[in-house]
């Protein structure tokens, strides 16, 4: 019976090694991408998984895995996408690790199909998604927008200033603007992968999504912010006027 039951163990195993295909671990954001157990449920001959919270080890740029399937789990704080998760094999037991530092291996064999990655983890190999999985553009965004907030303060104090910032400050927040629709074009909502709480934790995603809060605000009182730069003392005296029709009255 113990015979019989190993047999069937080895056979399990060698269905699995069978099915898993083989990928190489490529960073998007440093060196070395984290692997977590995983939580494996059967209901109905169907299997699901889900993201444990221990940490198990890690992988590095290089590396070589093989993959047997994929599932989507939420981070805390809500982009409106889900995080994909490659379910790996490592010493015959299955771990997670995210998808996206993941690329289908050459060294598969030839007629081998990829089943797990999906068009956006491909997507995020381009040059394109390179350069949205750094923080460079974002970092760029929040200098524009910090730019057009200087530019309004001074250019009230200043015509010189204002006579520049009157041409700046719309320039500025339409490259901003740009970059943003560019960056979701690119990533979807995944674009928002700087603030998610399972690459940063809570109170560090927190920490992200407050200078975010600020630039939307912004952007969407940019027009009653420029209005006073564009008018410059025609709106002082307006505002003037106005004080005084209602002292008055």
């Amino acid at each position: 019976m113990k015979k019989a039951i190993n047999l069937l163990m080895l056979l399990l195993l060698y269905v699995v090694a069978a099915s898993a295909q083989k990928y190489d671990v490529k960073c998007l954001r440093g060196d070395s991408v984290a692997v977590y157990d995983v939580v494996e449920t059967i209901r109905s001959e169907d299997t699901y998984y889900s993201k444990g919270e221990k940490l198990m080890f890690y992988l590095h740029d290089g590396e070589q895995v093989e993959a047997v399937d994929k599932f989507y789990d939420k981070g805390m704080i809500d982009t409106g996408s889900s995080i994909g998760y490659a379910v790996i094999l490592r010493d015959g037991k299955k771990y997670c690790t995210l998808s996206e530092n993941l690329v289908f291996s050459k060294d598969n064999p030839e007629g081998v199909e990829d089943k797990v990655l999906t068009k956006s983890d491909e997507l995020a190999h381009t040059i394109q998604g390179r350069i949205f999985n750094s923080i460079i553009p974002y970092i760029i965004i929040a200098l524009l927008f910090l730019g057009v907030m200087v530019l309004n303060i001074l250019a009230m104090r200043s015509n010189k200033i204002r006579s520049i910032a009157v041409i700046a400050i719309p320039v500025c927040i339409m490259l901003g603007t740009l970059l943003e629709i560019w960056a979701y074009s690119v990533l979807g909502t995944n674009c928002f992968w700087w603030c998610d709480k399972n690459r940063y934790g809570f109170f560090g995603s927190l920490l992200r999504i407050i200078p975010f809060g600020l630039i939307v605000f912004y952007q969407v009182m940019s027009i009653k912010f420029y209005e006073p730069v564009i008018l410059g003392e025609a709106f002082d005296g307006s505002v003037q006027d106005d004080a005084r029709g209602y002292r008055l009255g």
